[in-house]
């Protein structure tokens, strides 16, 4: 069965929602590679993007345990306010 889904907006008036459609699919990646980039790599393999190589250094270093938490906590942070709006990364694969 297909099934057809039209939008309708108003411009200029509804500008904003146009745009905020258009670009949801954006948002998502964005959302994605946050979490992958930003927040995986400090549990798993380290950081490989040039600017966050640093990071590395005090994963491995005297405060690893210190900034392993802070990590974790932004990374939970991250995550409790896409929740908050309904936003689960693995139901928009």
């Amino acid at each position: 069965m297909d099934a057809e889904l039209k939008f309708k907006f108003n411009l200029p008036e509804e500008r904003s929602s146009l745009l905020r459609t258009i670009k949801a699919t954006d948002c998502y990646i964005a959302f994605f590679e946050i979490a992958n980039e930003v927040f995986r790599p400090s549990r798993k393999h380290g950081y490989s993007d040039i600017e966050l190589q640093k990071i590395n250094e005090y994963l491995e270093g005297d405060h690893a345990e210190v900034v392993g938490d802070v990590i974790g906590l932004l990374e939970k942070k991250f995550f409790n306010i896409l929740e908050h709006y309904g936003i689960n990364l693995d139901d928009l694969e």
